[in-house]
Order: C-alpha cells, then sequence, then structure tokens
C-alpha cells in the first residue's frame, strides 16, 4: 500500500516559502556583524602647563575614549595612562574619532579633567594646571 501526502494549495504555498525563507534568515542571522570603520583617524597634541605657563613635566595623563563618532558608547573602549614629555607634551597618532576623556593627575596641582571631541583630523589641546586648593575641614 502507498501513502500519498496531499495537501491544499496553500499550505504547500506555505511549505514552500518556509523551507526557502528561513534557511536565508538563520544564514543572514549568523553572518558576523561588520563594524563599521572609522571615515578618518585623528592625531591628538596635548600640552599640559602649569598656573605659570610652564610646562609641566612628567605629568600622569589618561585617556579614555567615550563615544564613537557616531555618537555611540564603544564595548571596549580606548584607555591608554601616559606621562608627559620633558617639554610637557604627548602626541598620539591614529586615535579613532569620536569623544575622549581626558585626565591629569599630577603632584602639586589641581587635579583636571575633561571630555574633548575628536572631530577633526588634527586636534590639539592645551591644558593649564591650577595649584591645589586649600583641603577644609569640619574640625578646625
Amino acid at each position: 500500500m502507498r501513502f500519498r501526502l496531499t495537501l491544499p494549495p496553500q499550505r504547500t504555498r506555505h511549505l514552500v516559502l518556509s523551507l526557502t525563507v528561513v534557511p536565508l534568515l538563520v544564514a543572514a542571522l549568523w553572518t558576523p556583524v561588520q563594524a563599521k570603520k572609522p571615515p578618518y583617524y585623528v592625531d591628538l597634541k596635548v600640552q599640559v602647563n602649569g598656573p605659570d605657563g610652564t610646562p609641566v613635566r612628567f605629568a600622569p595623563i589618561v585617556v579614555q575614549q567615550v563615544s564613537n563618532w557616531e555618537g555611540k558608547r564603544v564595548k571596549h573602549p580606548l584607555h591608554l595612562e601616559l606621562k608627559t614629555s620633558l617639554k610637557g607634551k604627548i602626541d598620539l597618532q591614529q586615535l579613532p574619532p569620536g569623544s575622549v576623556l581626558i585626565q591629569v593627575i599630577a603632584p602639586h596641582y589641581d587635579t583636571f579633567g575633561k571630555i574633548y571631541p575628536l572631530n577633526k583630523p588634527a586636534v590639539a589641546i592645551t591644558i593649564q594646571l591650577r595649584p591645589p586648593q586649600k583641603q577644609y575641614s569640619i574640625y578646625k
């Protein structure tokens, strides 16, 4: 005895569609998403000066990426810990565009921190550090 499966025309159409569309969707979802490349890279120059305008030598600087060029948070942000040169400068090349937080934590000066946009191919930043402020205490 032979079995013969007969389906109504609508069911066969749905079956054919599901057998062709579902594998295409699965293949599209399994392919890795390519990260977009930035339109350009940024060269960053930072000059750190004291209150009198003299360069601060060997000042520790932290550069941390806050967002990318689209304004979105980054999964694995760039994080650099550097020290300035004898002339109080750091030069960074080929940084991705977006926003970066620059912190300067130099002894004998107030800690400095500010978010800067990197939206041009070359960015130069001059940071003027202040002398430490008087500490306040409730016990005086």
